[in-house]
């Protein structure tokens, strides 16, 4: 198993992102790892206890890549440098414990614990605000329908 020590901040996304390249580039980065990306990835940005999370927003983000065997967890800053170098952690399926998706105020929160740590990640996937469709929502939707490739069953 590979697992790398978190060392930067979480990527910070600069607004006016062409969602397309970041869709490639983050592609690429998947296919660097050795896993194939397919629809199994998204942006999601690292928050604190939902409650909490109304009042105090966060500004790190992340991508997650679900595979069948790995939750994939990356902070890389865009535009990437193609070296994913020790900014990502690589985790067994086996070693998560209480994942959940939760739907919240626009949009949902999935929750996990790894290494006795507790994770918060947030998705914003409000229709009434979303202007157009992005590739973090229709990847999200469909690694819903799939169970977060089995991490909900």
């Amino acid at each position: 198993m590979k697992h790398y020590k978190y060392s930067k901040g979480g990527t910070h996304i600069m607004q006016g992102v062409d969602l397309s390249e970041e869709k490639q580039e983050l592609e690429e980065a998947i296919r660097q790892l050795g896993f194939i990306p397919n629809h199994n990835y998204f942006r999601t940005a690292r928050g604190i206890h939902p409650l909490l999370n109304i009042f105090i927003r966060t500004k790190s983000f992340y991508y997650l890549v679900f595979t069948d065997d790995y939750l994939i967890m990356m902070w890389l800053d865009y535009p990437f440098d193609n070296n994913i170098g020790d900014h990502y952690v690589q985790i067994p399926h086996k070693d998560l414990s209480n994942f959940s998706v939760e739907q919240v105020i626009r949009g949902y929160y999935i929750y996990f614990v790894y290494n006795e740590e507790s994770y918060y990640l947030y998705i914003d996937d409000d229709p009434l605000i979303r202007r157009t469709p992005n590739y973090s929502g229709r990847n999200f939707r469909w690694l819903k329908e799939e169970n977060f490739k089995g991490l909900l069953d």
